[in-house]
């Protein structure tokens, strides 16, 4: 069996890769002010988590596979995924991914991004900060 779940998280640069992929508590996806948040400081963190019985002792065997990428680094297709994603999550799993803290600033960015790739135009990012809709 596989399952894949997805966290926003920061790293205004002064994080080593032990702390960006050794998050033990809720509040170590963002350390910082939630004030000075930036699309070019989050981060995707994609987690794949693959279950395996055991042949002989049918003991499970957990594995997890974690990949980090920038936000800005996605691509238009890949941002319109994410954000569907992110507004079909449930209420408690949006609270406990921390989605009110940096909704506005992701989706915005995702939604301006998909827009300018797909129509091929520059658009000023007030345009797209309302997500009172989302």
């Amino acid at each position: 069996m596989t399952r894949s779940t997805v966290f926003i998280q920061t790293d205004p640069g002064n994080r080593d890769l032990h702390e960006l992929f050794f998050i033990q508590a809720p509040h170590h996806f963002f350390p910082g002010s939630v004030i000075t948040l930036n699309p070019r400081d989050m981060i995707v963190r994609k987690e794949v988590q693959m279950f395996q019985v055991l042949r002989n002792s049918r003991c499970i065997v957990m594995t997890v596979r974690t990949e980090l990428r920038h936000l800005t680094d996605l691509n238009p297709r890949e941002c319109t995924d994410l954000a569907k994603e992110i507004r079909g999550w449930p209420k408690e799993v949006a609270v406990q991914k921390g989605r009110d803290l940096w909704k506005r600033i992701v989706l915005g960015y995702l939604k301006r991004k998909s827009i300018t790739q797909d129509d091929g135009m520059m658009a000023d990012e007030g345009e797209f900060t309302d997500l009172e809709s989302d």
